[in-house]
Formats: structure tokens, sequence, C-alpha cells
């Protein structure tokens, strides 16, 4: 899919113009009912929207950037084999937009957004393991100060190996592999860089866009129902707690869920408010970004011919 076809297919889905269908005239159509009275979802809300409106905004934002430099990147290269750097350029945009890519970045974000959403609870895991270790070793070490440190390595060690598997599955990073005595350690050094940014360039503007976008409205337009779930799970805890006949084990635990939920609406109606403002300017900011996109690459690719013809 083009771009183009993208944004228009992202505008009807988002804005609710119309809808798309998986199949012309297909009878078999997923069957997927509103999750959004489920305390879990609900609780869980704030923090997918905070995601979706994070991946918009901060993705225009480093779009904008990488496109900016597209025209510099030929001019990073010393004499390179021209029609070799054209090749490894076409694969790394293609990638952007290739099913097993796009699925690896899918896995990649889906374990980035399970840390997001239970880092309260893991953190206070790694900090029992991390003080129970500490007190098996009799070495006095401080529970917290390790737990900081596991959560962080935790976060950035998976990071590193769900990206060493995403450049291990893009074509363009295979092709420098097979040539790097061809290109040289400066130019291979290079131009791994520049596949990294017009991959996920690619990505963004192909998939990511519309994808957020979509995730973004469906979870603005079930706002309501999320809200009742959580003022439901209020409204219950506070039974719990005004009962006589809670036990103090029972008691403390509602006090928890009581908090959590209170919290979690405050969360959720700061995240509405923001993901509003993102959706009032999400067609200008999709329609302007495919011009942008579109130029950067053509002229990316000119220069790149100009070169190899000389």
């Amino acid at each position: 899919m083009n771009f183009k076809n993208g944004i228009a297919i992202a505008i009807v889905v988002v804005l609710g113009i119309g809808s798309v269908g998986c199949a012309a005239g297909s009878k078999m159509q997923p069957r997927v009912s509103s999750d959004s009275t489920s305390r879990v979802v609900a609780l869980e809300s704030p923090a997918r929207m905070k995601v979706a409106i994070d991946r918009l905004t901060v993705g225009v934002q480093q779009l904008r950037e990488a496109i900016g430099a597209f025209q510099t990147y030929p001019d990073e290269l010393e004499d390179p084999p021209w029609d070799l750097v054209e090749k490894i350029v076409a694969q790394a945009l293609e990638a952007g937009q290739r099913r097993d890519v796009v699925e690896q970045i899918r896995r990649h974000r889906d374990i980035d957004l399970f840390i997001e959403v239970y880092s309260g609870e893991l953190g206070w895991r790694l900090e029992s393991h991390a003080a129970a270790a500490g007190r098996a070793a009799s070495c006095g070490c401080a529970g917290k100060d390790s737990a900081g440190a596991l959560r962080y390595g935790l976060k950035e060690s998976t990071g590193v190996l769900l990206e060493r598997a995403r450049l291990e599955r893009n074509e363009a990073h295979i092709t420098i592999t097979g040539a790097e005595r061809a290109l040289g350690k400066k130019n291979t050094k290079a131009l791994r860089a520049q596949v990294d940014s017009l991959t996920l360039s690619s990505f963004f503007v192909h998939v990511d866009a519309i994808e957020s976008g979509i995730e973004l409205e469906r979870l603005l337009s079930e706002q309501g129902d999320l809200r009742e779930t959580l003022e439901g799970e209020v409204e219950a805890e506070r039974a719990i707690l005004a009962s006589q006949d809670t036990q103090k084990g029972d008691r403390k635990e509602s006090e928890r869920r009581f908090a959590e939920a209170e919290g979690a609406i405050k969360a959720l109606d700061e995240a509405v408010a923001q993901g509003k403002q993102v959706m009032a300017k999400l067609e200008k900011e999709l329609l302007a970004l495919e011009d942008d996109y579109d130029k950067a690459v053509e002229a990316l690719m000119d220069k790149i011919k100009e070169k190899r013809e000389r």
C-alpha cells in the first residue's frame, strides 16, 4: 500500500467517514466484542492510550527529523558502489512494509507495552527478589537499588534482543553483511544507520501512523464505558471497606484495589484530554507527512542515481 492510499484509509476509518471491509462480499468476518467492561482492560486503558498517543506524536516528530536528513545520506558515503547503495536503500524502504519485519516490530511494541502496563508490579517483584538475593548472600545490598538496576536491565536487554531480531530480518542489512568488504568499514557503519532510519520511517508512514490512529480512536470512543467500569470498581470496593464484616486482610487488598481504580480514573481523564487534542490535528498532520515523505524519498533516490551515473 502506498502512503497516499494508506492515509486515505486511515482518515476514513479513524474519522468515521466509512468502513473498510476485509473482502468484497465476504460472509466470514471476525466476531470480536468490546472489552471495555473488563476491570483489567479498564485499568490498562490509560497506559494503552498513552502508548497510542506517543506513537503518533513522537512518530511524527521523528519522521520529520529523519526525512530532513535523507538528502544528506549519499554525502555520508565515500565512493561506494552506487548500484549496491541504490539496492540497499530500496530494500530498506520496502522492509518497513514487509509483513515479517512489520510483525517483528509489532512484537517489540507488544513487549514494550507489557513492561509499561505492568511496570509497577514488575518493580516490586524485582525489588522483592533483589532483597531476597541480598539477604541470601549476606551482603547487605539495598533491595530497591538492585531492583532499579534489574528493571533497567530487563527493559534495555529486551530492547537489544528484539532489535537484533528485527535487523536480522531486514534484507537491506543482510545485503550489507554480504558486501562489507566491497563497501568498506566506514560505509558499512553509515549505511546500517541509514537503513534503520529508512525502514522505521517507512514503517511509521505505511503502518504505524494508521494503526495507532485507529487504536487511539477506538479507545476514545470507548472512554465512557471504560470510565463507567472503573467507577463501578470504586463503588464496589467502597462498599467492601464500609462493611463491618470485611476481614483485616481483605480490607487491605480492597484498599489497594480502590486506590488502583481511583488512580486509573484520573489517568484516563488526562489521557482522553490529550488524545482528543492529538486526534483533532491528525488528518492535517498525516496529509502533510504524505507529501513530505514522498518528496524526500524521491529526492534521495534521484541523488543516488545522479552519483551512480557520474
